[in-house]
């Protein structure tokens, strides 16, 4: 039988096709280039969370990320507002 679980040695897998649809979301909604918009995501506290497992990221809706992103919202808050029980440990913020 195939073994489904998501952990940190195969999640790599799942991180091109979300970098893919966000990076087309943020070039659009900043009017920026994809390259830019490339930039900035990879080089985001949500990025880094993206590809650490533990932290649950990649379970997250696009529209969610885009939100964390474009907000800099407290990642914590936001998914307990959403009822969720997911512990998360900081807010996120853009590196300049």
């Amino acid at each position: 039988m195939m073994n489904l679980a998501i952990d940190q040695s195969n999640l790599y897998l799942l991180i091109p096709s979300k970098m893919g649809w966000l990076t087309n979301m943020l070039s659009n909604d900043e009017d920026i280039s994809v390259v830019d918009a490339i930039k900035k995501l990879y080089s985001s506290e949500m990025y880094k969370k993206l590809e650490n497992e533990s932290s649950k990221t990649w379970h997250l809706d696009l529209l969610l990320f885009m939100k964390i992103l474009w907000k800099n919202i407290d990642f914590k808050q936001e998914l307990l507002s959403m009822g969720s029980n997911v512990e998360v440990l900081t807010p996120l913020k853009l590196r300049e």
